[in-house]
């Protein structure tokens, strides 16, 4: 029996009929169907803004719709909160997961809901059990008393999972939950899911990568403007124009607008030439002209996110020069790059959550690429606070860092924990480490 026909007979386990939500000007939801079966991955499609995040915190407990009908496990199911959608086993993992990372993976997993004797958690039942369900999913190798922090992405995403299996999770809801995993940690992740299908739970997937949803989806559903386009379409055979013509409401050779044409005789802004760090990215060269855009590319790991990091004096390079309006730049120094107009806005919010203002008026027209490992231009929009200076001659170029920052970023490149030096969060790119360490570095990077 294939795959397809098991899901087909599995019990319907989550249905919605006309669900409505709407906030203040805003028909968010408007009259979604959705059938979701045990023990199948139902594929979630659509543009931003289709209703696709209303629509998981409905399930999630964090909305309450205006109108319509939801069923789970044959009942009607109106959650009051997060914790009720949880009891009544329904789990989500948003995009932006929400560990405690200062916490260790058995006591994430079973966060809210510890096991207690006479008020004391009882730790060693918590690892015991927290071991086995790891086991499930195939990563028995993840210390149970490891803290989450050192953990990467795939890691982190395992313990959410973890979580979820605390509470008898039936339905999982996945939120791009590849975005931020390398290939190889995106196939782990496929691993995963089949083995929690394998199980009967059930996975909501969240993406906007068909060749994700051909891989590893049963049946899709497609939102657009809050309603359903399309429902339980066949996720393997769909042709991908269908899928796109559903989501956007155009064919596939309407989509993307033809390029604006390239603007002739434009002054140079920024200027990079051979810039290099041993073992992230060498002889790199590039430039950027007003009013246009330079696209990069890269895999993940291949330096994009060091090389930006670098040209915004973050990270001080080994050899090569940056230049602003025809000014050479300090090496490793942010400052520097602030004052002369120059902006960046990191990858991930959460990641970095500061996003450093530029004072350039720089709009962006034509397009060019470029296949180096990075990307960079001069961006636009509001200005940025002045440096504040910090008791040891560094500054912090951030609009949002009250506190001053530690030692200047030339005196090292080695990674730091979270001291007392930021007040904004311990990934802010100004972290520092307890009074008398010497190190500074940027936040830690989403590529790597």
């Amino acid at each position: 029996m294939s795959e397809e026909q098991q899901t087909e007979q599995g019990e319907v386990v989550l249905r919605l009929t006309d669900v409505v939500k709407t906030f203040p000007g805003v028909r968010a939801l408007d009259g979604v169907q959705l059938e979701v079966r045990a023990g199948e991955v139902h594929c979630l499609l659509g543009q931003n803004g289709a209703g696709k995040s209303t629509l998981i915190k409905v399930l999630a407990g964090v909305h309450r719709p205006d109108e319509g009908q939801i069923e789970w496990l044959g009942h009607d199911f109106a959650p009051a909160n997060p914790q009720a959608a949880m009891k009544a086993g329904i789990a989500t993992i948003y995009q932006e997961l929400d560990l405690v990372e200062d916490l260790s993976v058995g006591e994430n997993t079973f966060l809210g809901h510890e096991p207690k004797v006479f008020g004391f958690v009882r730790r060693g039942y918590m690892a015991r059990h927290t071991r086995e369900i790891l086991g499930k999913l195939g990563h028995s190798e993840i210390p149970s008393r490891r803290l989450v922090r050192s953990l990467p992405a795939a890691g982190k995403q395992v313990v959410s999972m973890a979580r979820a299996l605390s509470h008898d999770a039936r339905l999982i809801i996945m939120d791009e939950p590849s975005a931020v995993l390398a290939h190889d940690e995106v196939a782990n992740l496929f691993r995963i899911i089949r083995g929690l299908t394998a199980q009967g739970i059930a996975v909501i997937y969240i993406s906007h990568r068909l060749e994700e949803i051909r891989e590893i989806g049963d049946r899709v559903t497609v939102l657009k403007d809050g309603r359903t386009t399309a429902a339980n379409l066949p996720a393997r055979t769909t042709p991908t124009r269908d899928l796109v013509s559903r989501m956007t409401g155009r064919t596939i050779e309407y989509v993307f607008p033809e390029p604006a044409p390239e603007v002739q005789g434009a002054p140079e802004l920024l200027r990079v030439e051979g810039l290099t760090r041993a073992n992230e990215f060498a002889d790199i060269s590039l430039s950027v002209h007003s009013g246009e855009i330079v696209g990069i590319a890269g895999l993940v790991g291949s330096g994009r996110s060091e090389l930006l990091e670098t040209i915004f004096g973050a990270r001080r390079s080994e050899a090569g020069t940056v230049r602003m309006n025809g000014k050479a730049l300090r090496p490793g120094s942010v400052s520097a790059a602030v004052r002369a107009g120059l902006g960046m806005a990191p990858r991930s919010a959460r990641a970095r959550p500061c996003c450093w203002a530029s004072r350039s008026t720089a709009t962006s027209r034509s397009r060019r690429s470029a296949s180096t490992p990075g990307s960079a231009s001069p961006t636009s929009g509001a200005r940025s606070r002045r440096p504040t200076a910090s008791p040891s001659g560094s500054t912090c170029a951030l609009a949002t860092c009250a506190a001053p920052c530690g030692p200047s970023p030339a005196a090292t490149s080695r990674r730091s924990s979270w001291g007392a030096g930021c007040s904004v969060t311990p990934s802010c790119c100004c972290s520092t480490s307890p009074p008398g360490a010497s190190t500074w570095a940027p936040g830690p990077s989403s590529t790597r």
